[in-house]
């Protein structure tokens, strides 16, 4: 979990996507989320990292929470068959 300006975004929340899932940018109280401190965005990605890290030695966050792993690797499958086939 990492504590923003006006909030908590929750990590352990997060799930891989490509560019043709993302429509639009993530708002909150209709203004779009965007982090300018580059110190923010490090430690996001770190963060990030270690979760993923967990997940793929098989950590649950939530008795609900999706497979993410198996989400990435089809995603990955999808984007080289993108590549092949061009």
């Amino acid at each position: 979990m990492t504590v923003c300006e006006n909030g908590i975004l929750l990590l352990s929340d997060m799930l891989p996507v490509t560019e043709q899932y993302v429509k639009e940018p993530h708002t909150i109280a209709g203004k779009p989320v965007i982090f300018k401190d580059t110190s923010d965005i490090k430690a996001i990605g770190i963060k990030a990292r270690r979760v993923i890290a967990m997940l793929r030695r098989g950590a649950k966050f939530t008795p609900t929470q999706p497979d993410v792993i198996s989400i990435e690797k089809q995603l990955v499958v999808g984007m080289q068959k993108e590549i092949w086939s061009c």
